[in-house]
């Protein structure tokens, strides 16, 4: 990043020997200028930094008449940030910028933001001073307002924070990745719709809709950043695929019912759960029992018929077969449930990405 730097420091071992105007600026010469003392500038995890010198840096070199030296100088900085890109695409990244003099004891040198002016100490050159949009980030300042000490071996350093906050702008992601996943799921919903018998149709529906998003999730995870672990765009590519796959699961068993002949163990028919009681008077009409005693034989017992009655809907052939029983089930389960794993999805992983504290990291680490 590019940075225009303005230091401000008293120098009381400077003699004025001409008259100044109070309150102005006044520029020193090149002759002059190499004599001031001037501190050293570091900032923590700096990889590299590049200052334009020149004669528009000695231009920037001012006195005023309270012995208040001031220097604007311009510098090109890359800097190293610890970034995080589990909550990819939804993630908000911190760029901490930790400004300081490490040769300088606390003694000797005291740093504190300018709160002379209205203005922030920290601003972007932009129409908004605090905000900045890129083409894939949107940045926000926050300084730090108190100052704090770094330890050193040599002693305690006086230090300056700001962060810079990196929002990722979502826009571009959703058209190129959360539209078109969602629209590939809803479209395997319409193969619920299609006739069973029509096998290439509605396997050609579901085929090609989950080859789409196993190449598109691929393409994805090239482009995107890596990261330690599975990332938030990864865990909405599975639940798409697991949508789609899972109708492709429910075709298989329709089929698997329409080409099955229904087994003689599984017809309610053949189980022997009741058995009839006759009275011994001839008024009083008979009454059924569970055909085995015991606690666990009924139970057992029941579970028989409820398992009976469900291999007879899934593997028996119904007697309607232009629409499957499964088909008008999945078409009112498979939307119910996608709109409650998205609903939890956003709620989620939104929340995680607000979670920031900047002020509790206003402090030395």
């Amino acid at each position: 990043m590019d940075l225009i730097i303005q230091r401000t420091w008293t120098e009381r071992r400077v003699e004025i020997t001409e008259r100044l105007e109070e309150g102005e600026w006044h520029a020193i010469a090149e002759s002059d200028a190499s004599r001031f003392w001037t501190p050293d500038f570091y900032v923590v995890g700096l990889r590299s930094m590049k200052f334009h010198r020149g004669v528009s840096d000695l231009k920037h070199f001012m006195l005023r008449s309270d012995k208040t030296v001031s220097q604007i100088v311009e510098a090109e900085l890359i800097v190293k940030c610890k970034f995080d890109f589990s909550l990819y695409p939804l993630d908000v990244q911190e760029c901490k910028m930790d400004f300081m003099s490490p040769m300088e004891e606390l003694q000797d040198l005291y740093l504190k933001w300018d709160s002379t002016h209205n203005e922030p100490s920290v601003k972007f050159l932009t129409e908004e001073r605090n905000k900045l949009s890129l083409s894939k980030f949107d940045l926000d300042l926050f300084i730090c307002d108190h100052n704090f000490t770094s330890k050193m071996q040599w002693g305690a350093v006086s230090t300056l924070r700001f962060w810079v906050i990196l929002k990722r702008a979502l826009k571009s992601h959703f058209l190129e990745t959360y539209v078109p996943t969602t629209m590939f799921v809803v479209m395997s919903w319409g193969s619920f719709l299609v006739k069973s018998d029509i096998v290439p149709g509605r396997m050609v529906l579901l085929v090609t809709n989950l080859l789409s998003l196993v190449t598109l999730f691929e393409a994805t995870r090239n482009s995107s950043p890596p990261a330690i672990g599975v990332k938030c765009i990864d865990i909405w590519f599975l639940i798409c695929i697991s949508f789609v796959f899972f109708a492709l699961l429910e075709y298989a068993i329709v089929l698997y019912q329409m080409h099955a002949k229904c087994p003689a163990n599984n017809r309610i028919s053949d189980l022997k759960l009741f058995k009839a009681i006759f009275p011994k008077e001839d008024n009083r009409p008979p009454t059924m029992k569970l055909y085995r005693r015991g606690k666990r034989r009924k139970i057992m017992c029941c579970l028989s018929y409820v398992y009976a009655k469900f291999s007879r809907c899934i593997f028996c052939r119904t007697s309607h077969p232009s629409w499957n029983i499964l088909d008008q089930v999945a078409m009112v389960a498979f939307p119910m449930l996608f709109i409650i794993c998205s609903c939890c999805y956003w709620e989620i992983f939104i929340t995680k990405s607000n979670n920031i504290s900047l002020k509790q990291k206003c402090v030395l680490k």
